[in-house]
Order: structure tokens, then C-alpha cells, then sequence
């Protein structure tokens, strides 16, 4: 985790949009999943 904060600018600064998007992302697809309609479960 340490050796991370010497990487590139750039990965820094998406370091925290990412760690605030994912729990979101993680999220929605949950209510995602929970909102399908039955008839995709037919498909898997």
C-alpha cells in the first residue's frame, strides 16, 4: 500500500475518486441486481 503513493501523479489523484466511486459502484449494482426482473434468471 505505501509503495503505491510513490506511483505517478496521476494515479494518485485517481486514487481517491475510486476509493469514494467503488463502495457507490458496489452499490448500485447490488440494487441492480435486486431491481432485474425475474425472467434474467432463466438466462444464467
Amino acid at each position: 500500500m505505501a509503495g503505491e503513493v510513490a506511483a505517478p501523479g496521476s494515479l494518485s489523484y485517481l486514487r481517491l475518486p475510486l476509493a469514494l466511486a467503488t463502495p457507490l459502484i458496489l452499490l448500485g449494482y447490488g440494487l441492480f441486481l435486486l431491481r432485474k426482473p425475474r425472467r434474467t434468471h432463466t438466462l444464467t
